[in-house]
């Protein structure tokens, strides 16, 4: 009898395992966040319980319709791991269905994705199909009575076991807590950190609870956040703005603005033989040495786009801020500051059409007048991916360069994946047989120095236009990378470039402001793109109210600056914390840290209910 049962049954070892091994691979992938091991109490009895609901289904079913429900489950199970594997290894963070909605940009990426194929991975996908073909070897080739009684202990089991995996995860924390982000209640509840929320979900729980909030609409009454909303910004410890320098703030006044948001232009490619322009415009310019760009949500260049345009962030959850807020008003973003300051040509510009991540929309509520895409006015691409076009092709140039105040936002493109002589962006930058004969040697390398070269080329053209049309002296040039070169496959040499071994740290990238009256000045302190927009407003005097604002003034003397990454880590100069050690910085007191991390929370509060309740808009219809 017991030997039957056995026998009968033996197949929900395997299967289970195909399952566990999965889950297990991606939680140890992630330890180095230091927030739950492999044997975690919550993530475990979550993958139980969906293991066990799996198991019972399969009982509950016909054979037939048992191992297509299994093959499908797997399959899917295995694609996901796998999706998360090469997105982890790209973005340093795991996969989020709220991403779906920028799948035409992944398309860039199908011809880099198997270098991150490594041994670990393949040989945990090999082992789970192994097990997965022993389990569907054993299948019951009929079905019995007996069966149902087993699905349904399964099925009880998997309801108790996802039962105890929300009990562990213990109690929530008050949002505003200093350290609310170490509870595993709240990382589960809010699920906006995609890789402390997998780890303590376990890959099914993780899946499924990000596919319900991925696409479930809320309908729900903003009325308490606005009011809390209004509290806190009327607030006296609501930062203000204190006068910097008033020589300095001439030099802006009335000045026509190039905002170059630069593809990939990391800081050791600006040499003087990669991009000379570049290099001297830095050298004479504000240059602030200690900026970071870090990647939150998903689409890296967007996210730089967005902050630097509004002044607040896009969700760490792995969604876009371009199909969320489109309709947001932001009344102290750049192109509204600069529209209401007179200015009457206030443009946006980039390579791709006004419907990729939604830019017309969003240059719109940005409140730029036009967003020109080189495709939408109908350049080819071996024309358009050449960042020179801006200045070569003469309706752009007029168009970025009128004979009337303007600002032009020009998010570049020629320094974009892939890295490969195979690929349209490195075959433009490298056009010679001979030369691209001489590129193999280091192939990846030669195309992105090649590429950034092509960007050099939009700059120096740039200021040759200026001088020609004698608007030089008249024009601030302001460049910032929107993030350092992780399409880069050798992370490992990208790092030793930087000379910086840290994930979070090599997401300093260049940030300077130039104009031909302006002294050059290092600005040392830590600042991220939270502090672009309201340093911009302060130079320009427009009209702006810096409370409004996640980030501040760099250049006040009061500004104390840090930049935060989407692990919730943060770095101040004196102080680098990161899951929950000091790793830069002696004798710190607990105190420092803890009103750090308050400070860090309050942001990422603020900037969720800002734009989850379009706040800006119930300020404009209150007036």
């Amino acid at each position: 009898m017991i030997k039957e049962v056995v026998k009968r049954y033996i197949f929900l070892i395997p299967l289970g395992l195909s399952f566990y091994i999965l889950d297990f691979f991606i939680r140890y992938l992630n330890l180095d966040i230091n927030f739950g091991s492999v044997i975690s109490l919550a993530p475990s009895f979550f993958t139980l319980g969906w293991v066990c609901l799996f198991a019972g289904i399969i009982l509950v079913l016909k054979l037939k319709y048992a191992k297509i429900f299994y093959l499908v489950t797997f399959s899917f199970f295995l694609i996901m791991l796998l999706v998360n594997y090469i997105y982890f290894n790209i973005f340093n963070t795991f996969f989020s269905f709220k991403s779906i909605t920028m799948a035409g940009e992944g398309a860039g990426y199908f011809s880099v994705i198997f270098t991150y194929l490594k041994c670990p991975i393949i040989l945990t996908l090999l082992i789970s199909i192994l097990l997965a073909i022993l389990a569907y070897k054993f299948f019951p080739k009929e079905g019995m009575k007996k069966d149902k009684v087993i699905a349904l202990v399964l099925i009880v089991m998997a309801f108790s076991c996802y039962a105890s995996g929300r009990y562990f995860l213990g109690e929530r924390a008050n949002v505003l807590a200093w350290d609310a982000w170490n509870y595993k209640r709240n990382i589960y509840d809010d699920y906006t950190e995609p890789r402390k929320s997998l780890q303590v979900s376990g890959l099914y729980e993780y899946v499924f609870r990000d596919i319900t909030l991925s696409f479930r609409q809320k309908g729900e009454d903003n009325t308490d956040t606005i009011n809390y909303l209004n509290e806190y910004f009327s607030s006296d410890e609501v930062k203000t703005t204190v006068s910097v320098d008033e020589e300095l703030l001439k030099n802006f006044k009335d000045k026509n603005v190039v905002f170059v948001l630069m593809e990939s232009i990391d800081n050791w490619l600006i040499t003087e033989e990669t991009m000379p322009t570049l290099y001297k415009l830095m050298n004479e310019s504000i240059n602030f040495t200690n900026h970071y760009s870090p990647i939150f949500g998903g689409g890296a260049t967007f996210n730089s786009e967005f902050t630097t345009n509004t002044g607040y962030m896009t969700p760490f959850n792995g969604g876009s801020a371009a199909y969320y807020y489109g309709k947001n008003k932001f009344p102290y973003a750049l192109g509204s500051m600069f529209n209401k300051a007179g200015y009457k040509s206030v443009n946006e510009f980039h390579l791709n059409y006004g419907t990729f991540y939604n830019r017309k929309q969003m240059s719109e509520a940005f409140g730029y007048n036009n967003y020109y895409g080189s495709f939408d006015l109908g350049y080819p691409g071996k024309v358009a991916m050449k960042d020179a076009h801006f200045m070569t092709e003469n309706k752009l140039q007029d168009l970025i360069l009128p004979d009337e105040k303007f600002l032009s936002y020009i998010v570049t493109y020629s320094a974009h994946l892939p890295y490969s002589l195979t690929g349209t962006e490195c075959q433009v930058a490298i056009e010679s047989e001979e030369s691209r004969a001489a590129a193999m040697e280091d192939e990846e390398m030669n195309c992105l120095k090649a590429q950034a070269t092509n960007t050099d080329d939009m700059f120096t053209l740039l200021v040759d236009a200026l001088e020609e049309k004698d608007i030089l002296e008249d024009t601030i040039i302001i460049g910032i990378a929107d993030h350092y070169a992780y399409y880069f496959s050798d992370k490992d040499r990208i790092k030793e470039l930087k000379g910086e071994s840290d994930d979070n740290l090599i997401s300093k990238v260049p940030f300077f402001i130039w104009g031909s009256d302006i002294p050059s000045t290092e600005v040392s302190a830590v600042n991220s793109n939270l502090d672009v927009v309201p340093t911009i407003a302060y130079l320009f005097g427009l009209d702006h109210n810096p409370k409004y604002y996640l980030g501040n003034n760099i250049l006040d003397p009061n500004y104390d600056g840090f930049v935060f990454f989407g692990d919730y880590s943060w770095y101040d100069v004196d102080v680098y914390y990161k899951n929950n050690q000091v790793i830069i910085g002696s004798n710190v007191e607990q105190e420092y840290i803890d009103n750090r991390n308050k400070q860090l929370n309050t942001i990422l509060d603020i900037n969720k209910k800002v734009l989850e309740t379009n706040y800006f808009d119930t300020l404009s219809s209150d007036k």
